[in-house]
């Protein structure tokens, strides 16, 4: 009942089984990378449009390559069109556990930050706390430390005293192996 062409398909379907199946495997596989690449890419968006547009939403961010005092703040805060500045203080640094280590920063931050502010995942604002540390759920994998253990963070630059800092909260974060602390303790922890 079927037409002159269709005969033909369906004998070459059946009397070539392995090359149907290879074909029919080959165009599965491709349609699935497409739609793999496809997804990377709007997943990368997602995390770089959530990074830039909640976690870190200032326009313009001024660094220094030594620490300053407060009036280099002060003098930001007067040049024109700069509507609100804040200070961070960054400490590079390596972070020690037992016999594992991790070199990588910590963030200080003002209690009430509105430039940079560590969200959890689902895009809930994290408050940091005035002892202790925030971490991402990658760094402290890689440190094997849990909420209430004590890091050991040695200083790269300045004052090199290593210090203990307890794990306050571990929050979820789509990128990287951040951690951040109160400015005013990691100042005072750091000898600045």
């Amino acid at each position: 009942r079927l037409g002159f062409r269709w005969q033909m398909v369906l004998r070459g379907i059946i009397r070539q089984r392995t090359r149907t199946i290879v074909s029919g495997m080959a165009g599965m596989a491709g349609a699935g990378l497409m739609l793999v690449t496809l997804h990377m890419r709007d997943s990368i968006n997602e995390m770089i449009e959530f990074q830039f547009d909640h976690v870190l939403p200032s326009d313009f961010e001024v660094g220094s390559k030594d620490e300053r005092n407060l009036g280099a703040l002060y003098e930001a805060r007067r040049l024109p069109g700069v509507d609100l500045a804040e200070p961070q203080f960054q400490v590079g640094c390596t972070f020690r556990r037992g016999h594992r280590e991790k070199q990588g920063g910590i963030t200080g931050l003002l209690p009430n930050a509105r430039l940079t502010i560590p969200r959890e995942a689902d895009g809930e604002p994290v408050r940091v706390p005035e002892t202790g540390l925030v971490l991402t759920p990658r760094l402290a994998e890689l440190l094997d430390v849990r909420v209430g253990q004590a890091v050991t963070v040695e200083p790269v630059d300045g004052r090199k005293d290593s210090f203990q800092v307890p794990v306050v909260r571990i929050v979820d974060s789509y990128l990287g192996t951040a951690a951040y602390a109160n400015f005013h303790t990691l100042n005072r922890l750091g000898g600045e």
